[in-house]
C-alpha cells in the first residue's frame, strides 16, 4: 500500500512539473513572427521605391525653378524612416516614410522662409516628375504621395552647422519642415535624425538581444493594432518602442533578453509605473512619454486627449496582466496562449 502512494506521488509530481514549466516556447513566437513580420520582398520593394522616388526628383526639386530660388541646397542624402528604419515593420504595413536631408546655403537656419510655400514647391517638383502615377497631399510634417499600390510621406530636414541649446549638432540637428497652412507652419529643431542611430547603440545590432528586441516591438505593435483597431487617434508605435528603449537604458547589463514574451511583461510592468504612475492609471491623464531624441513636440502622447491617456494606460494593465499570466511557471503552455490571443491574434 505504501508504495502505491509513492508511485502515485511520484506521476503527480511528473505531472504538475510537466504543467508548471510548459510555458511558450520562444522558438514558437519565433514562428510566429516570421508570419506577421513583413517579407522580404516587400521590405526590399519599399526600399527600392524610397531610392526611386529620391532619385528621380531631388535634383528637379533643388532646381532654380524649385526650392533652388531660395537659395542653395546642397544634397546629404535620403534615409528611410519609421518601422522599416528600426526593424519592426508588419506584414500590414504598405507605406513608406522617407526623408529628403539637405543643407539649406551651407547649413544655415531657414526660418525666414514659409515651409508651407516650399511644400508646394515640391508638390509641383513631384508632378512634374511623375506627373498622374500619384495624387499628392501636404500634411503636417509630410507631402504625401499615394495611389492605389503606393503610399509615401516625405519628410524634409534641414541639417544646420551649428548646435541650439536645446539641439546638437552632434545629433545631427536640423530643421524639420512643418504645417500645412499658415496656422501650423513651422522650422521644428529636431535631433529625430540620430533616433535609429540611438536605437542601434542600445539595442546592438546583429544579436540576440535585437532579435529579441524585434521580435517583442513587433508583438506590442500587433497588441496596439488589435486593441485599438477602431480608434483614430492611438498610442504611437514610436511610443511603444520608446518605452523599450527607456527599460533597456535604465535595467542595463543586468536584464538578459531572452524570451519576447518576458521581455513585454517585463516592459509594460515598468512602464505602468514610470510613465502612469501605477495600475491604477492614477497619473495616466497627464502622461508623457518623450522620444528619446530632442525635438519640438517631444511628448509621443501629446495628441491623446486625458481619457484617451487613461484609456491607453488601462489597456496596457490589462495586457500586462495577461502577459504575467503567460509568462507563469504554473501556467501551462495551452493556457498561456489563450491568455496572449485576444492582444496578439491566434498564434
Amino acid at each position: 500500500m505504501k508504495s502505491k502512494i509513492i508511485n502515485v506521488l511520484c506521476v503527480s509530481l511528473v505531472s504538475f512539473s510537466s504543467v508548471s514549466f510548459a510555458e511558450i516556447p520562444e522558438s514558437r513566437m519565433i514562428n510566429y513572427e516570421k508570419k506577421v513580420s513583413i517579407s522580404k520582398e516587400k521590405e526590399v520593394a519599399l526600399n527600392k521605391l524610397g531610392e526611386d522616388v529620391y532619385k528621380s526628383s531631388v535634383d528637379k526639386l533643388y532646381s532654380q525653378k524649385n526650392w533652388g530660388k531660395y537659395g542653395a541646397f546642397t544634397k546629404v542624402g535620403m534615409e528611410v524612416q519609421g518601422s522599416l528604419a528600426y526593424g519592426m515593420a508588419l506584414n500590414d504595413s504598405s507605406d513608406l516614410d522617407i526623408a529628403f536631408i539637405y543643407q539649406y546655403n551651407g547649413g544655415a537656419s531657414m526660418s525666414v522662409l514659409d515651409p508651407v510655400a516650399l511644400k508646394h514647391d515640391a508638390v509641383n517638383a513631384f508632378k512634374d516628375v511623375f506627373g498622374n502615377r500619384f495624387k499628392y497631399a501636404v500634411k503636417d510634417p509630410v507631402v504625401n504621395l499615394s495611389n492605389a499600390t503606393e503610399d509615401v510621406d516625405i519628410a524634409f530636414f534641414n541639417i544646420l552647422k551649428s548646435s541650439k541649446s536645446e539641439c546638437s549638432t552632434t545629433n545631427r540637428c536640423s530643421e524639420l519642415n512643418y504645417g500645412k497652412d499658415s496656422s501650423s507652419a513651422g522650422w521644428y529643431l529636431s535631433e529625430r535624425l540620430s533616433l535609429y542611430g540611438k536605437f542601434d547603440d542600445l539595442f546592438t545590432k546583429n544579436t540576440t538581444k535585437r532579435n529579441v528586441i524585434n521580435r517583442a516591438g513587433k508583438l506590442f505593435k500587433l497588441w496596439r493594432g488589435n486593441v485599438f483597431s477602431k480608434e483614430e487617434v492611438k498610442i504611437p508605435s514610436i511610443a511603444l518602442v520608446t518605452m523599450m528603449y527607456d527599460f533597456s537604458k535604465d535595467k542595463g547589463s543586468a536584464y538578459s533578453f531572452n524570451k519576447s514574451t518576458d521581455l513585454l511583461r517585463d516592459v509594460t510592468s515598468y512602464g505602468i509605473t514610470r510613465y502612469f504612475k501605477s495600475d491604477k492609471c492614477e497619473g495616466a491623464s497627464s502622461a508623457e512619454i518623450d522620444l528619446p531624441v530632442y525635438q519640438k513636440d517631444r511628448n509621443l502622447l501629446s495628441k491623446l486627449s486625458s481619457a484617451q491617456r487613461i484609456k491607453t494606460c488601462e489597456a496596457i494593465v490589462a495586457f500586462n496582466k495577461a502577459l504575467r499570466t503567460a509568462t507563469s511557471p504554473i501556467v501551462s503552455e495551452s493556457d498561456s496562449v489563450k491568455a496572449l490571443e485576444p492582444y496578439l491574434g491566434k498564434f
